[in-house]
């Protein structure tokens, strides 16, 4: 009882709190809301209305004109000394700000609104803004941006730089927002030494339906560039395509990224539950050359690095890596200590992938485990740089992995080797090589090369159909520890059975048989595998 007393009591004070604010409208102050007058002077006047200790700047339905940008003359509407302030909408869709920025700018004056560090628990809500970057902070403690849309997209070939940014802020939330056609739509770095903290990207929505600018044509969703403890969580990122392929444009490099871990200084980064689907064929190829993208780009991080429960999708033949962790400077050799699982990998080029130009810190670990990987090129990939020593502790376990190439490799240079690297219980269900491990002797001084390749089975095994559920085909693997007569075959769902898939004597080792689903119709069917003695029954299932 005093438990649902104090509750009551909670809730009665945020509605009296809320009855109190100071509310705003800007029509009372001459904004028009037409989409065609400019609202600016009149939302200036507004704006400065707000007192000291906060209130709400309400825009009520209507679209609103703010031709903020050099070449107007109002910069941005910077607020200065405002505690628990809210720009409020009603709603994506209906209340609509408009900017008008008809260059490719990275000014953070060109945002509409400005706040810096004597401002604190801002919040910005239930609006959408096309055509101008929504809003900056820079030193925030305290900052809200929630029911959103903000499309960035401006002309052919321009888009917005900046969607919202955080420099030097704290305890930020951004959360249910969709952002459209945007060149950093979410940012977070730093103002001097003071790097944006505790922030979360929750239930958002990121997806370009146009490119970027030629001259700078790296499109990311969230980009951490000086940040810690940030939760990148329940998000959706959807074709974030570079314009021009990896090598059809005199620059160095053409890549995106779903979320892109800079090169500045970060640390404790987990992205957790969101789905990454590059499977655009007609934005994710140019003529005939497959563009680059990383849906989780990783370098210079400090303390843990969570990859977990994320499904990525790119498309076959495509350069879609899944995750990348690099070490190009000595800025970048960091005591990372990642965690990479039950992530799931569909036509990914390099689902897992780390390369490192420098020796990663010895206090580093990397865990990738739980993870599946289908029509992959080189499902795990691990370099070591030259001269020098896997230093950190890798652990690949418990994968399950289909590869058009290789499954798992461990490669080094000249000295390098890979003694710290454990590869235990992983299912390589198919790779032309499914395991490349290079380990360069120090004495030899890299002249000697071992291959490891599969160990004969101890013991018989079923696996599970790969993909499930299936249409048209399916692949069943199946391993033997020894020479010996097999059957597998093939049943409905009330036991009756309606094909033979193998019945032969075969080698020892790891067997793969195709099962398609012509003359099958939707539903649940069962495949047994039997040898001497040995007997199991897994299910599949079909979908039309």
């Amino acid at each position: 009882m005093k438990i649902s007393a104090l509750v009551v009591l909670a809730a009665c004070l945020v509605v009296t709190y809320q009855a109190m604010a100071q509310v705003v409208n800007v029509r009372d102050f001459g904004a028009v809301g037409d989409g065609i007058t400019n609202d600016s002077a009149a939302v200036e006047k507004a704006a400065a209305a707000i007192s000291s200790s906060g209130g709400i700047l309400y825009f009520p339905t209507g679209k609103y004109y703010l031709p903020v940008g050099s070449y107007n003359p109002y910069s941005a509407f910077k607020f200065t000394m405002k505690d628990s302030m809210t720009i409020k909408g009603d709603g994506k869709g209906i209340t609509l700000i408009i900017g008008h920025q008809t260059v490719f700018g990275i000014m953070s004056d060109w945002a509409i609104f400005k706040f810096n560090n004597s401002n604190k628990h801002i919040t910005i809500e239930g609006i959408s803004f096309y055509q101008g970057m929504p809003a900056c902070f820079t030193g925030v403690d305290g900052v809200t941006v929630k029911d959103c849309y903000i499309n960035g997209y401006i002309a052919p070939d321009v888009l917005n730089v900046y969607g919202v940014s955080f420099w030097g802020c704290s305890n930020v939330r951004v959360l249910n927002c969709d952002f459209f056609d945007g060149y950093f739509p979410v940012y977070f770095g730093n103002t001097g030494s003071t790097r944006t903290s505790n922030a979360l990207v929750q239930g958002c929505t990121f997806e370009n339906k146009h490119y970027c600018n030629s001259i700078s044509d790296n499109p990311v969703g969230v980009y951490l560039y000086y940040a810690d403890r940030v939760q990148i969580i329940d998000n959706s990122f959807k074709n974030i395509w570079p314009k021009y392929a990896l090598n059809d444009y005199p620059i160095s490099y053409r890549i995106s990224s779903g979320v892109y871990i800079g090169d500045g200084e970060n640390s404790d980064i987990s992205v957790i539950g969101n789905a990454f689907d590059f499977s655009d064929t007609t934005m994710g190829k140019s003529v005939d050359t497959a563009k680059s993208a990383y849906l989780v780009y990783g370098q210079g991080i400090t303390g843990a690095f969570i990859v977990a429960d994320n499904v990525f999708k790119g498309f076959s033949g495509s350069y879609v890596g899944g995750i990348i962790y690099t070490a190009n400077s000595t800025a970048h050799v960091k005591p990372c200590l990642a965690d990479w699982h039950d992530n799931q990998f569909t036509s990914c080029w390099r689902p897992v992938y780390t390369r490192a130009r420098l020796p990663l810190a010895e206090s580093a670990g990397f865990n990738i485990h739980h993870n599946t990987a289908f029509d992959s090129q080189i499902a795990v990939a691990l370099f070591a740089p030259s001269n020098s020593t896997y230093q950190t502790v890798v652990n690949i376990a418990d994968n399950i992995i289909d590869s058009t190439l290789y499954g798992i490799i461990c490669e080094g240079a000249d000295t390098a080797k890979a003694s710290n690297v454990q590869v235990i219980n992983n299912e390589v269900l198919r790779a032309v090589v499914p395991y490349r491990w290079l380990e360069y002797q120090p004495d030899k001084q890299g002249t000697a090369v071992e291959e490891r390749m599969h160990d004969v089975p101890s013991d018989f095994l079923l696996f599970q159909n790969y993909p499930n559920p299936f249409n048209p085909s399916t692949v069943i693997d199946y391993s033997l520890p020894m020479s010996i007569s097999v059957t597998l075959k093939l049943y409905d769902s009330l036991g009756r059975e309606l094909a033979t898939l193998v019945n032969e004597r075969q080698s020892a080792g790891r067997h793969s048989v195709t099962v398609n689903a012509n003359g099958l119709s939707s539903g649940v069917y069962y495949y047994r595998l039997q040898a001497d003695g040995f007997q199991q029954t897994k299910e599949m299932r079909v979908i039309k």
